[in-house]
């Protein structure tokens, strides 16, 4: 996983429009001694054009909820 990365959900939820939510990797913030607490900074792409949402989850989250397209 690296800056950059676009991410799909691995449960393949559908939203109503029948298309898979998708998330691109803004950043990553590293845990000083432990790599799976690091943070994940992610930006929703939003397919209508509206605002893009952004979070941040630990990567171990990232990891089990998203693959990486």
């Amino acid at each position: 996983m690296k800056v950059g990365d676009l991410l799909v959900s691995r449960t393949g939820a559908q939203e109503d429009d029948g298309a898979t939510p998708m998330l691109l990797i803004l950043g990553i913030k590293e845990h000083p001694s432990d790599s799976s607490r690091d943070k994940v900074q992610l930006q929703w792409v939003p397919r209508n054009g509206g605002e893009a949402l952004k979070g941040e989850f630990s990567r171990l989250m990232v990891e089990k909820r998203y693959k990486i397209v």
